[in-house]
């Protein structure tokens, strides 16, 4: 068996300065549980990564914005795999060192893809939050001003703007918003009078 250099990092079941581990069963177990821990982590990551990538397409044809970019994996697939052949080689410094690398950065990379998730399903919850505040605006109009046509063409392109594929949030937003005071204005001169 290959000895580890004193000074080295290790993996579990190693200390410095030995040169075999202190069972041979523990030698096979402990790195192939961490290189499936690892495995797990890379699994992790691709699945965060296809969840912002079904966020993010969704998102595209539904709102006119800029996405931030889903990171890529870099190789994390490929250099997990290769992991096993330093195992059998009793290379354990650079198995350690690899597995600690790919384990950080599919960590990562699945935060970075689930915060381009998140981005991209709070982009299309604002639109239909918008649809939602606009119909709200719409009853409230219909109790005070049924019939003004600056409400009804206001409302006609709040709505235009909403139910486009791909929406744009910027300027439904000011749309709505425009509705809305103007709701709000017509409902004041309805009390007052």
């Amino acid at each position: 068996q290959p000895t580890v250099p004193a000074g080295s990092s290790v993996l579990p079941g190693h200390t410095q300065g030995d040169e075999t581990p202190t069972d041979h069963d523990q030698e096979v177990a402990e790195p192939e549980a961490r290189i499936a821990a690892v495995a797990d982590a890379v699994s992790v990551a691709r699945g965060a990564w296809q969840d912002a990538m079904t966020a993010r397409d969704r998102a595209v044809v539904r709102v006119t914005t800029t996405l931030p970019p889903v990171p890529e994996l870099p190789g994390l697939g490929d250099r997990v795999e290769a992991l096993d052949g330093l195992r059998q080689a009793g290379q354990w410094t650079e198995l350690a060192t690899e597995l600690d690398a790919i384990e950080q950065q599919a960590v990562a990379a699945a935060e970075r893809s689930r915060e381009a998730e998140r981005t991209a399903v709070a982009l299309v919850d604002r639109r239909d939050e918008l649809r939602g505040l606009l119909d709200a605006y719409r009853a409230r109009a219909t109790r005070f001003g049924g019939g003004n046509t600056d409400l009804e063409a206001r409302y006609a392109a709040a709505r235009e703007l909403l139910w486009t594929r791909p929406c744009d949030l910027a300027a439904s937003a000011d749309a709505v918003t425009g509705y809305q005071q103007a709701v709000l204005a017509l409902s004041g001169r309805r009390r007052r009078s």
